[in-house]
């Protein structure tokens, strides 16, 4: 996946959490945040591994 889709999911992920501040009622609300969350987590999955401090030269192994 590319940048780009990166960005246009955090862009979504920015409009739910705005739409969800202007929102009076509580379900709707937390409706609009479920899915700003599904977004960013859409988002640091097409992320870099570099992103999350992964290093990818050393595999599944933990120092």
């Amino acid at each position: 996946m590319s940048e780009a889709q990166r960005q246009f999911y955090l862009e979504q992920a920015q409009v739910c959490e705005r739409a969800a501040a202007d929102v009076d009622d509580p379900a709707k609300r937390r409706e609009l945040l479920d899915r700003r969350d599904t977004w960013l987590t859409l988002a640091q999955l097409i992320a870099p591994p570099r992103r999350f401090g992964w290093d990818v030269d050393r595999g599944s192994q933990e120092r």
